[in-house]
């Protein structure tokens, strides 16, 4: 069941057991140590001292070269407004702008052998300038392709992973351009009838499943056929290359798994649930799910549990319709749903007088967990979301934590973990929660009276944010993600409590 009212006091005991909580057995009754205050999450409470110094800032090279460090990368950013009003501001974070995802870089940019399935409308695998940032960072299953090289991984050109781009090796045979864009990706391999040869090479069901699945029509094109571009624009939000142009996602190095469940993100619930099934199948570490269902078959929960007992998050909308209502597939038990909270703005003006202001479009209530700086919507927060859960299950494996043996092995045609199911799905939701920066706007402090709005002046109509309290609340779950927060305690090399 979801876990709405954990005092804040519980969730930190929770947070230092839980990355090490796979490493618990019954012959060391050792206690846990108190985190130690670099360890210990730390809440602004001074703004005149802010939080974040220069220990904190990632090495020279690690950020993006295409992510912009300033006010224009407001959403993964964690730097602070310059208007002295909002940057000596409690209630405003001390004018923090961001999900602090540019600090979190500097403990992990992700990796590799964790990827995170993007159900969805498909991928416009055909549009040369999405898969500029894309076409690298698609799951290729190995178990199903011939590759141009004797190496069993097939990492052809020895970079360490196996993408697209080992099969544009020099002096090798090469790889047609088969949909006409230009450049080597995915459906160059999906549409070549070697490699589609109706085989199921892997023996997991699902012959010939390449780069993901189409559960709309039954076939291993997961192409987004009327060229919607929701399921593209999610992929990129949470696994854009980090290639120096273009987008960058929130986790740049982790890989997405494309999984087509309707085309737009509205689907039927037998799909989404076939989609889980199909992900978990594929051993993907993540399950991204921006999406609104027209059915609620007894399957999508069943899917959804088995998706939680298999240590996969299911990072979920909470829809668009501004509405105080449960939308499902968020609405199941055991997801972690998410919504948008924005920058606001002045409607004449332009200017901006706060970065905490609930989405005007995105739902909340009772099933709100993390609150996602974005500014289109649930939707980009769900992708955003869904790479900050990916940094933290990749900061988790960093550290060399043992797989969580409470948790059934992966099996499946995916890529072979070497430190799988370090954390359950529980375990990182709390961690999410745990280390929010919490949005409460109800605690008045020495220069702020409680419930200070702040109606926009010069506007022909003056806006409210949404009340707020102390801790979880409806508007905002459990406050703001912060990324870095979230990923700095499984730091390597980092100070490590003893497990038990």
């Amino acid at each position: 069941m979801h876990r709405r009212t954990t005092p804040r006091a519980a969730q930190l005991a929770l947070l230092a057991a839980a990355l090490v909580a796979s490493g618990l057995t019954a012959c060391d009754p050792t206690p846990t140590p108190t985190p130690t205050p670099d360890e210990a999450y730390r809440p602004p409470s001074d703004c005149a001292n802010w939080r974040y110094g220069p220990a904190d800032e990632p090495a020279p090279g690690v950020v993006p070269a295409e992510y912009p460090r300033t006010e224009a990368g407001w959403k993964l950013g964690s730097l602070r407004d310059d208007d002295p009003t909002i940057r000596n501001s409690l209630q405003n974070q001390c004018g923090q702008i961001g999900n602090a995802v540019d600090l979190a870089w500097g403990v992990t940019t992700g990796r590799d052998d964790v990827v995170i399935a993007v159900l969805d409308s498909g991928i416009k695998w055909r549009d040369a300038g999405d898969m500029a940032d894309l076409a690298t960072k698609a799951y290729l299953n190995r178990g199903e392709l011939d590759v141009p090289c004797n190496v069993r991984s097939g990492d052809c050109n020895g970079d360490g992973r196996f993408d697209i781009s080992d099969f544009t090796v020099p002096g090798g045979p090469g790889l047609p351009d088969r949909n006409g864009n230009g450049l080597a990706d995915p459906e160059d391999l999906i549409l070549d009838p070697a490699q589609s040869d109706g085989v199921d090479d892997d023996h997991n069901g699902y012959v010939d499943d390449i780069s993901g699945w189409d559960m709309l029509y039954g076939d291993n094109n997961p192409l987004d056929t009327v060229e919607y571009g929701h399921g593209t624009g999610e992929a990129k939000d949470s696994t854009a290359a980090a290639d120096g142009q273009g987008d960058v996602g929130s986790c740049p190095q982790c890989r997405f798994l494309p999984v087509r469940v309707g085309d737009s993100f509205i689907t039927e619930g037998g799909r989404f649930a076939a989609g889980v099934l199909f992900a978990l199948d594929s051993r993907a570490d993540v399950i991204q799910e921006a999406l609104g269902v027209t059915s609620n078959p007894r399957q999508a929960q069943q899917a959804v549990d088995a998706a939680y007992e298999r240590g996969v998050v299911v990072v979920a909308s909470m829809a668009d319709e501004a509405a105080k209502h449960a939308n499902l597939p968020a609405a199941l038990e055991n997801t972690m749903p998410v919504n948008s909270i924005t920058k606001r703005e002045h409607n004449l003006s332009g200017a901006t007088d706060g970065w905490l202001a609930l989405n005007g479009c995105t739902n909340w209530g009772a099933i709100t967990w993390v609150s996602v700086e974005s500014g289109s919507c649930s939707s980009e927060a769900t992708g955003l979301g869904s790479g900050i859960v990916g940094l933290v299950e990749s900061a988790a494996r960093d550290a060399g934590l043992p797989r969580n043996p409470s948790l059934p092995r992966s099996t499946g045609s995916g890529p072979a973990h070497s430190n799988e199911d370090v954390l359950s799905a529980n375990e990182v939701m709390q961690v999410l929660a745990a280390n929010a920066d919490d949005v409460d706007f109800a605690t008045p402090n020495a220069t702020e009276p409680a419930n200070n709005y702040g109606g926009s002046t010069g506007d022909l109509v003056p806006s409210e944010r949404y009340p707020t309290r102390p801790g979880w609340d409806e508007v905002n779950g459990f406050g703001r993600a912060n990324a870095y927060e979230a990923v700095r305690l499984s730091r390597p090399g980092g100070s490590r409590r003893r497990r038990r």
